[in-house]
């Protein structure tokens, strides 16, 4: 078993649970039985989710699709036995803008540097 945790603030905020809520529902369904199937230990391919290495080693992106769009949900999957949701955005470019992989990343240093 693995274990979902949401990335919070510093203030105490969960940005991408934040975000899951205001997706559609059918979106929200489709997200959590992806997260389910993560933590019953299933290795998930494309085009449910894509590796990000070359950007950070267990880096993650959850790849949803409904009606209105396309949504990301990054996760960092680098601590064993734990996944952790670090960042969702709706997507409109074909690249992550500079602005969320440095958030990403920063995220991915606090989590690393609270082991």
């Amino acid at each position: 078993m693995v274990e979902v945790r949401h990335y919070s603030t510093h203030r105490g905020r969960c940005p991408v649970r934040e975000f899951i809520e205001e997706m559609p529902q059918d979106a929200q369904y489709e997200l959590l039985a992806i997260l389910r199937r993560l933590e019953q230990g299933e290795t998930l391919h494309m085009p449910l989710v894509r590796s990000l290495s070359s950007v950070a080693h267990g880096l993650w992106e959850m790849r949803i699709r409904d009606r209105e769009g396309h949504h990301r949900i990054f996760y960092y999957a680098g601590v064993s036995g734990v996944i952790y949701l670090l960042h969702a955005l709706r997507k409109k470019t074909r690249t992550i803008l500079l602005r969320d992989r440095n958030l990403i990343m920063k995220r991915v240093r606090e989590i690393n540097g609270a082991r």
